[in-house]
Formats: structure tokens, sequence, C-alpha cells
């Protein structure tokens, strides 16, 4: 951290330090206040700033669609497996498991080299590239006539997914103002919860290539807005030298107030380095490994707590857990059940601090995933009613009243619970998906940010495609429940090492 003395110092020149007058050393409390106050402490910031921030943010609309889209086809294949071109889809549960994980594979293929496009080219054209590969990935699913068509795009689409985080969370870190920042960057995950209900909700009404051709449109459209609308990182101009284009766009972003010179040189200094070194070189300091293996361990902890599964396998886990639900209608529960957990975080996130928030949620899971486990564990076997499909006398078929009603109303309040857990975990969902990358973005200076970033989510992705190609090994091995237990743990894990290792980065400057 920068202290107030070394920015002093480094915004005031020599020369006017020898010619200070009296006057000026009478300067009033307040007015030194302001003084050394960036712009981004004012709660006054730009429209423009929220308006482009949004705009950027809508990227993930589609985003959310294509880790809920799963759930879609798993849904329509159980009706019609017919493609667009009156092929047929035969799929097994373990390529269903691919389609899930691929998207994943994908995105821990392309996230390292995502990094150094970003810390290369810049924000901005790291943006229009993951978009126009978005829409290259979504093409041959809705053109798909056989599983090997669906798992190349899953992999486009993934990598593209992995790209897309970089840029936005970098991009949006180095855009927004300290007071703002989290609010700002929690509107990725607001425009993610949007995608789910979307893909879900249109599922309902249409069919999953249509869906895919419904997703290349919207990316096709937000890569033309990038291409016209977004500016750089002024972060980014100040690292390749370019201070006056820098300049330009903080004013644009913070309006024509006075502090624009002292953000300027506080920038200037929180990214440069005195052996010279950037990038992939500069990660090799002994602060940033650290920093950097400390994140590591938390996107691991937090990864094995089975959120990929919870939203990537929804439908699936749903079928299996309550099997008397409508899948489809429950399904569309949990996704507005992540759109609200979103919201709560938009509200919380610059109010109680990122640590709270992921505590808060990853307490309320582990307790959630135990009453999960222990329900599936629990069959109440007296009770249990096999319905056939054709009796041939049905009068000689006898009831038990009592029992068969008794029943009824335990599967009723015990699929009642297991709905309201599988809706509580869906909003504390949002926080462990958010939360980490936010900290990676605010952990390390913008010279080293895309890479560290871009290494977390290549843990992260292939987190989520082991355990997304593991679950039908899993659930077929340690039943349902024992896979409900183990996210348990994994979330009490989790628990104990944002306690003893995380830093709160709330209301700080980055870097």
């Amino acid at each position: 951290m920068v202290s107030l003395r070394s920015l002093e110092n480094a915004s005031t020149p020599p020369s006017s330090s020898m010619t200070t007058t009296s006057h000026s050393l009478t300067v009033s409390r307040r007015s030194l206040e302001d003084a050394s106050t960036p712009p981004s402490s004012s709660m006054k910031y730009s429209f423009y700033q929220v308006w482009l921030i949004m705009t950027i943010s809508t990227c993930y609309i589609i985003f959310g669609m294509n880790i809920g889209w799963p759930n879609t086809i798993y849904l329509h294949l159980a009706v019609d497996n017919t493609t667009l071109f009156d092929t047929h889809l035969n799929l097994s549960p373990s390529q269903l498991d691919w389609i899930g994980s691929s998207s994943t594979i994908g995105g821990a293929v392309m996230v390292i080299p995502a990094g150094w496009i970003v810390g290369k080219l810049g924000r901005r054209r790291g943006i229009i590239i993951c978009a126009f590969l978005h829409t290259l990935g979504w093409l041959p699913i809705a053109l798909a006539i056989n599983y090997y068509m669906i798992i190349l795009g899953r992999l486009l689409t993934g990598a593209s997914m992995a790209m897309t985080v970089v840029c936005t969370r970098t991009y949006i870190a180095e855009l927004a103002s300290n007071n703002i920042r989290g609010i700002m960057t929690t509107s990725l995950d607001l425009m993610r919860g949007f995608g789910y209900i979307s893909v879900v909700a249109l599922g309902m009404g249409t069919t999953w290539y249509y869906i895919s051709f419904i997703c290349t449109a919207g990316i096709f459209i937000y890569t033309i807005v990038a291409l016209l609308v977004f500016p750089e990182s002024p972060t980014y101009l100040i690292i390749q030298g370019k201070k006056e284009e820098a300049r330009e766009i903080i004013v644009r972003l913070r309006g024509t107030r006075t502090g624009i010179e002292k953000e300027l040189k506080e920038l200037e200094f929180l990214n440069q380095r005195e052996d010279g070194r950037r990038g992939w070189r500069a990660l090799l300091s002994e602060d940033n490994l650290k920093s950097l293996f400390t994140l590591i361990g938390l996107c691991i902890t937090v990864g094995l707590s089975g959120i990929s599964v919870i939203m990537g396998a929804t439908t699936r886990l749903l079928k299996t857990t309550i099997p008397s639900l409508d899948a489809s209608l429950t399904t569309l529960i949990a996704m507005v059940a992540l759109l609200c957990g979103s919201l709560i975080l938009f509200i919380l996130v610059d109010r109680i601090g990122r640590r709270w928030c992921l505590r808060i949620s990853l307490s309320v899971m582990t307790v959630a995933y135990t009453v999960l486990g222990t329900l599936s564990y629990l069959e109440p076997s007296s009770f249990q009613v096999n319905v056939l499909p054709s009796v041939a006398n049905a009068s000689d078929v006898i009831y038990n009243t009592e029992e068969s009603n008794t029943g009824s109303a335990f599967l009723s309040l015990k699929s009642m619970i297991m709905v309201s857990c599988f809706i509580t975990i869906a909003v504390c969902m949002t926080t462990c998906l958010s939360v980490p990358f936010m900290l990676t973005g605010e952990y390390f200076p913008s010279i080293v940010r895309s890479q560290v970033l871009s290494i977390c989510i290549a843990v992260s992705t292939l987190i989520s495609s082991l355990l997304l190609q593991l679950y039908s090994i899993m659930e077929s091995t340690i039943t349902i429940s024992g896979v409900y237990w183990c996210y348990a743990v994994m979330s009490l894990v989790s628990l104990v090492y944002l306690s003893l290792f995380i830093r709160e980065t709330n209301q700080r400057s980055v870097g």
C-alpha cells in the first residue's frame, strides 16, 4: 500500500516546495483531505462509468446461458432426441457428463493464453476476441447433427468463457472507482443470473438448438457494440506509456473534477517495478507468489464444494434427489435463486466486505448440504409406495390408507425441505463463484493481474471439469447422499481456509 506521505511527495515537484508561501502552509485540514483523496472516494461518480461497466457486463448473460444450457438439452432429449436436421441423439450418462464438463475443459486450455492476450493486446481487444470466439462456438452447437459437434462447440464456448472472465474482471477492476468497485464487479454475476434464468425459461418453450442460435446472435451484437463503444483501460495505457490517452479516459470516467493528475501518479506508482519486470516475470517476486498460492488454495477449496455440479447439472441432481417434482420448473426456481444471490451480493459486497460475504455463504452451504445428504440417506422404507404402470385386477389390490397418507405427507415435507436447501445453496453459490475472482483482481497490480487471474481461473475450471466428470461415478459408488456430504465437508474446509489465510480488500486501492 502507498502511504499518504509518499503520494504527496510524488505529486509535489521539488521546486514548488522551495517557493511555498506562508499562506499555503496554513491550508485547512478539510482542503488537505480533499486534495489527498483520489476522485474514486467520492460517491458522485460519473453516470458514464456506471453505464459503461453495465454494458460490458451484458456478455455474462450469454455466459450464464452457456453454463445452464446442459440442463436444457437434458430435458429435451428425454422427450425428443431429434436435431435441427432430423438426426437422432442417443446419449449415455457419461456422454451427458462430457457435455457438461467439456466447456470447463476448453476453459482450462484457453485460460493461460487468455492472460497473455489480455496483458499483451489490452483489455478491450481481449473482450472483442473472446466475443468473436464465443460466436464461433455456438454455431456448431446450433447446427449439430451428432454428439461430437456439440462437444466441439462446448469446447470453443468454454475457451471463450475463460477468456471472458479474465478480460471483464480485469477490465472492470481497472475502470471502476474504489468505492463502487465491488458493486460494479458484482454486476457480472447479476447478468450471469439473468442468463441462467433465460436459458431455462427459453428451454420450456423452444428447443436446445434454437437457443443456440439466440446465443449466437446475442454475442455477435455484443461484439459490434464492443468495437464501437468500449475504451481501453487507463491502467493498461499507463503501463504502455500512453499517459495522455489514459488521462482522457480517466476524465470521461471520473468527470472533470480535480485530482486527475494525482490518480495518474498513483496508477504509475502502483504498477511500476524497480527491476523493470512485467507480466509473467513480475509474478516471480516473493510477495506476488505468496498471494498467488494463497488464492489458488481458496479456488481449490471453494471449487470442491460442488458449485459447478449444482449449476451445470441441476436438472440431473433434482431428478435423482426428488424424482416426484417437475425438474424443469424446479430448475427454473433454482436459477431464479441464483439471480437473487447476485442481488444480495450486489448490495452487501461493499458494505460488509468480501470475506464476510464468503464466510456467510460457505457456512450456510455447509448446513444445507448436510441436510440434503441426511434426507437423501433417510429413505422412508415403511412408507414407500410403488406405482405400477398397469394392474390386471384393481379390485385385488389392497391399500393401507393410513400408511400411504402418512408416507405422502412425509414425502411432501421431505421434498419441501430439500427444495429449500437447493434454493439456499443456489443463493449462496453466487458469492462462491464471484468473490475468489474478485479478490484475485484486487490483490495484484495491473502488470500481473491478468496473468494471476488466468492461473486462478485455470485451477477453478480444472476442478469444475473434474467434479462434473466424476458426478455419475460418485453417485453410483457413494450414492447421492454421499455426494452431498462430500460437498458439505469441502464447504467447511473452505470456510476454515478463508478465515485463516484470506485478507480483506474492500474499499482499498487495487494492487
